[in-house]
């Protein structure tokens, strides 16, 4: 998404990404909020620095995309991937446009997405696996579901995306966050190795659990090389080409 667009306003750009940008037919599992910026070089933007020239595109400043965001930011439901609130371009490269890096940090508690409660943004970064007691929290939006594992205090050790079709339900995401490890890790249990101690295990037998009470006649998902084995070993089997299927009726 980018605010501040020639012929955009702050008050359409709120309603896109407050309401609009949620509605079923999108709904996006992951976004970058990336603000309209005009470059030192204008040649390589010839159009926009000619809508600027012209005074048909008032660009935003840093303050003003700042509060911006801390308007929108409260309306972005809890189950969205935010990646980026800008590009990462050098401040001294950008001639019009916010060009102050943002501080992620300035909006905990008020941006609930799923990046913003990651634990690695936490204090229970610092505790040990066996020091973590979590939950499990689904939400459905149309035919889509997502999985998050929680902490009491709402942080995110992991999350699961599927969306039902034909009868079947397509996982699509999984992610275990913390430290990153290799599987020979799965052994450590110092502060941040969250990975390789079950909790993907547990998400996919949930999510198993789920498409069996909907009557789901199984799961289907297209893994990558450096998960297809994993997924062999929970059950599943090669189906058409690239894709693992496991039946649950």
């Amino acid at each position: 998404m980018m605010p501040g667009l020639p012929s955009s306003t702050p008050e359409i750009d709120f309603m896109n990404c407050t309401e609009l940008l949620w509605k079923e037919q999108l709904y996006p599992d992951y976004i970058k909020l990336y603000p309209c910026i005009l470059l030192n070089n204008y040649s390589l933007q010839p159009k926009l620095y000619e809508a600027f020239k012209a005074g048909q595109w008032l660009p935003l400043n840093d303050d003003d995309y700042l509060n911006w965001l801390y308007l929108v930011l409260p309306y972005i439901p809890r189950n969205i991937f935010i990646s980026r609130f800008q590009r990462i371009i050098p401040e001294d490269q950008i001639a019009y446009g916010p060009k102050k890096r943002i501080d992620r940090k300035k909006f905990n508690g008020i941006n609930k997405c799923i990046v913003q409660r990651a634990v690695q943004h936490s204090e229970h970064i610092n505790a040990a696996y066996e020091e973590l007691s979590y939950t499990f929290e689904e939400q459905l939006s149309g035919k889509d579901i997502s999985v998050q594992v929680l902490l009491q205090d709402d942080t995110v050790l992991a999350y699961l995306r599927g969306t039902f079709d034909d009868n079947r339900l397509l996982l699509r995401d999984i992610r275990v966050f913390g430290y990153p490890g290799s599987i020979s890790d799965r052994a450590e249990n110092s502060a941040g190795y969250i990975q390789h101690h079950g909790i993907g295990k547990k998400l996919v037998n949930y999510i198993e659990t789920i498409a069996r009470n909907k009557l789901c006649e199984g799961i289907i998902l297209y893994p990558t090389p450096g998960i297809e084995e994993y997924f062999l070993k929970l059950g599943y089997s090669k189906y058409e080409q690239y894709s693992l299927i496991k039946k649950v009726k």
